[in-house]
């Protein structure tokens, strides 16, 4: 008998630890929200994988822990493990994982402006150089048409 109360407070307490730790994942999610905004449709696909997370996560718990049998205090433990954990860690994970995700952003933002510079550079004088044809071509063809060389040299091939 002592040892079923004791298994079931200590299913209990991990019930509360596994609250607190689902809250904790979701908080990582969020600070990648902060740092890269998102479109709502990605929005919508990250708490869709999150939730079927939690929802295998959940199950491999209850399995693991109780022979898959739900009980209401597993629920109660949920709840209450992520209420202490938003109330008490939330701000502090949260603030490190924005902290974390903005340095991993500004290292991924400097690679990639040193990866854009040669590109950008290329992209500049092929636009340059083709805007300086495209002007030449114009002369030619106003040249000619002014002088009437370009009508006068159709001429003579149709003779």
């Amino acid at each position: 008998m002592r040892e079923a109360v004791i298994g079931q407070i200590s299913f209990f307490g991990a019930s509360v630890l596994f609250g607190g730790i689902l809250l904790a994942v979701y908080d990582v999610i969020r600070g990648i929200r902060r740092t890269w905004v998102h479109k709502s449709s990605w929005v919508a696909a990250e708490d869709l994988i999150f939730w079927l997370f939690v929802g295998i996560a959940s199950f491999v718990f209850l399995c693991r822990y109780n022979q898959g049998q739900l009980r209401g205090f597993f629920f109660l433990g949920l709840l209450l493990g992520m209420a202490v954990y938003y109330w008490k860690g939330s701000r502090f994970v949260l603030g490190w994982m924005v902290r974390i995700f903005g340095w991993i952003r500004r290292i991924t933002d400097r690679g990639a402006a040193l990866v854009q510079k040669p590109v950008v550079r290329v992209r500049r004088n092929i636009k340059w150089k083709l805007k300086k044809e495209k002007q030449s071509i114009k002369m030619i063809f106003k040249k000619g048409s002014k002088r009437g060389d370009f009508h006068e040299e159709k001429k003579k091939k149709n003779r």
